[in-house]
This record gives structure tokens, sequence and C-alpha cells, in this order.
């Protein structure tokens, strides 16, 4: 009985495990939902078909190592994949986040900016003749001294906006760029260590979640088997004849 409760943990816990992450890696193609669950199921179903029928037909290994090496991968890079997703998107948020925050802080000195600009122009037109501007010439080159420094300072300022907003723009596109499943493969040349690390750990927990249901099914085979050769024989080929007992003469004549 533990040996089927075994077999029976191993085939659903595998199968499990192998459908969530196919799920997840079909989920990066723009797959529809409803449909990766289907493929992921269909797949892993077609899997233990395999298995269940390699004593019968062992040129079935073929297919069955096609396809275990084809769950490995794909189960692999999902779970790197979402990892690794996990991650730039945090980071993509932290950038955005502070991105916002410059440009925030540039916005409110511009504005400042302006509000002077306005304030000394208004001052500049209450000066109504020249007389009056060579009384107060002292103040009046000052005004404008400091609307040219204003108008450079702004200049400066939008151009460090412009660069900021330019930043938003790449950081995301690369985060869209993240998404896509096959610029993670076509990334995987420039991954540096700790990158390779998580995928060859992935890789590892890939092969055991794949052999899981195979192992379920191969055990509860050979229980099944073993249950069969230890009944007796006589159980097993011989027929039941019934007792026949002797006619008792003349009893109903």
């Amino acid at each position: 009985m533990i040996s089927k409760a075994f077999s029976v943990a191993m085939i659903s816990i595998g199968s499990f495990l192998e459908i969530w992450f196919y799920y997840a890696r079909f989920k990066q193609d723009g797959i529809p939902v409803w449909l990766c669950w289907i493929i992921a199921t269909g797949l892993n179903l077609l899997l233990n078909l395999f298995v269940y029928n390699f004593r019968k037909t062992r040129w079935l290994i073929i297919l069955i190592i096609a396809l275990g090496s084809y769950s490995v991968f794909s189960t692999s890079a999902g779970q790197t994949f979402m990892l690794l997703s996990l991650e730039t998107n945090e980071a993509t948020d932290l950038k955005i986040n502070v991105l916002n925050k410059n440009v925030d802080i540039l916005n409110e000195a511009i504005d400042r900016l302006n509000a002077e600009s306005v304030n000394i122009n208004a001052t500049l037109g209450t000066i109504q003749d020249i007389e009056h501007e060579a009384n107060y010439r002292t103040t009046v080159r000052g005004a404008r001294d400091r609307l040219s420094e204003i108008d450079r300072e702004r200049s400066e300022l939008l151009a460090k906006l412009i660069d900021l907003t330019t930043g938003q723009e790449t950081v995301i596109r690369e985060s869209i760029k993240a998404t896509s499943v096959y610029d993670f493969y076509g990334s995987m040349g420039e991954w540096n260590n700790t990158n390779w690390l998580k995928f060859i750990f992935h890789t590892v927990l890939s092969i055991f979640i794949a052999i899981m249901a195979p192992t379920g099914i191969l055990t509860w085979e050979s229980k099944k088997k073993k249950e069969v050769i230890n009944q007796p024989i006589g159980a097993v080929i011989q027929p039941y004849i019934p007792k026949r007992y002797p006619e008792t003469p003349g009893l109903f004549d």
C-alpha cells in the first residue's frame, strides 16, 4: 500500500510541477492562458503514456528521451526566465521611480525660473521711459542680467529633462525586451556567471521534476507485476470446478 501511495504521489506531484512550468514557458509566447494549460497537460500526458507503454514497445525510448529533453529545457528555461524577469521588473521599477523623481525636481526648478522671469519682466514693464530707466539703471541692469541667467539655467534644465525622458524610454524598451522569451534565449551568450548558475540549478530541478511522474508509473507497474507473481498458482490458472455428488438411485422413482 505504501508503494502505491508513493507511486500516486510521484505521478501527481511530478505532473503538476511539469504542467505548471510548461504553462509558465508557453505563456511567454503570447499564447492564450487556456491554450497554454491544454498544451502543457497534453505534453505531460503524452510523456506518461510513452513511459507506460515502454515495457511493451521498446522503441518508445527514443520519443521518451526526446520529449523528456524538451521538457527539461523548457521548464528550466521557464524557471530562469521567470526569475530573471522578476529581477528585471524590480530593477526597472526602481529606475523608473528614480527617473520620475528627477523629472519632477527638474520641472519644479523650471517652474520656479519661469515664475521668477515673469516677475522680473513685470517689474521691468513698470519703467515707462528712458529717464525712469536711467534713475534705476543699476536695478534694470541686474534684472536683465538675471533674465539672461534664467534663460541659460532653463536651457540646461530642459536639456537634462530631455536626457531623463530619453532614459525613461530606454528603460521601458529594455523592460519590454525582457518579456520576450526568445530575446531571453538570444541573450544566453551574454549571461554572467550568476545567471548561468541559476540556469544550471533550474535545469537540475527540471530533471528531477521530469522523472517524477515516470518514476511513479514504473514503480506502480512493478508493484502490479509483483502482486501477480506472488499469487498462488491455483488461484491464477486453475478454473473453478464445481463438486459433483453421486446420484441417489430411486430417490425420484
